[in-house]
């Protein structure tokens, strides 16, 4: 039961951390802003309000919860309920929930969110943000950040170790 609980969790804190900039963006500036300087808001802050949910996230559980399983967590909380967070964001502005029969439509974008996450991202403004967090979140999940710490690791040992690695080749005809 706890190991649902906490994957709940980070899906649900992840959702909300990756969406909220674009919600209260439209809550604030609604339609002053123009798509294109919504898509550089987002993309630029999205990314670094993923990153700030997941190390916190990571900071206050630590020791309970792997990383890459909360991170894999927060990125099928990001897709699942990005139909549902952008539909916030348009009430605001008179659709989405505003609208006649916006919870069928909201169970219909659920359902087909593999699709339709992406393609509402769009018309929200968030697609690079969408993107960037989404490669960000997949490599801590797929454990790319130790594979890179490894390699890098080994880089830096090689060049040290005398005989070997680029530093001490030399070329003598």
């Amino acid at each position: 039961m706890r190991v649902i609980n906490d994957a709940l969790l980070s899906a649900v804190v992840g959702s909300a951390g990756f969406w909220a900039p674009s919600i209260i963006l439209y809550a604030f500036k609604g339609a002053e802003l123009s798509l294109f300087r919504r898509w550089m808001v987002l993309a630029a802050v999205q990314p670094l309000t993923t990153l700030a949910t997941f190390v916190t996230m990571r900071f206050l559980r630590r020791g309970s919860v792997n990383p890459s399983i909360c991170a894999k967590w927060m990125l099928l909380g990001i897709w699942i309920l990005g139909p549902f967070c952008m539909m916030t964001g348009f009430t605001v502005g008179g659709g989405g929930f505003a609208n006649h029969g916006a919870w069928l439509d909201l169970l219909i974008a659920t359902v087909l969110f593999p699709l339709l996450t992406p393609w509402l991202s769009l018309y929200d403004g968030s697609i690079i943000g969408l993107l960037l967090s989404s490669l960000l979140l997949a490599a801590e999940a797929s454990g790319l950040r130790a594979i890179l710490y490894q390699t890098l690791a080994r880089g830096f040992s090689n060049l040290r170790t005398p005989g070997k690695g680029l530093a001490r080749k030399s070329h003598s005809d």
